[in-house]
């Protein structure tokens, strides 16, 4: 998939069915390197969509970031030195239907 902005206003291709991009997504980024995700954050703004960040180590990461109905989690696998819990929310948003 990819994260794309609006299309140029003199674009004149037609999008092909496949076209999964997103025109304007809410997405939450979580990482704990708080300088990537804020780069992150901002460089998706840029591009039209409206994207915030979650601290990693909030207790309550799963349901916070699920009460932002995001379309998108952008989510590190390594959340500081335990993979078990970036797994763990893996799994809930996946069964929340969060891309």
């Amino acid at each position: 998939m990819t994260m794309t902005g609006r299309r140029p206003p003199d674009a004149t291709a037609e999008a092909h069915p496949d076209d999964r991009r997103l025109v304007s997504a809410k997405v939450v980024v979580i990482d704990d390197h708080p300088l990537l995700a804020e780069s992150v954050v901002m460089m998706l703004r840029g591009l039209g969509h409206d994207a915030r960040s979650m601290a990693f180590d909030n207790p309550r990461l799963v349901p916070d970031t699920l009460r932002m109905e995001p379309d998108l989690v952008l989510l590190d696998l390594f959340l500081g030195d335990q993979a078990d819990t970036s797994l763990a929310a893996l799994v809930e948003f996946a069964a929340a239907g969060v891309r």
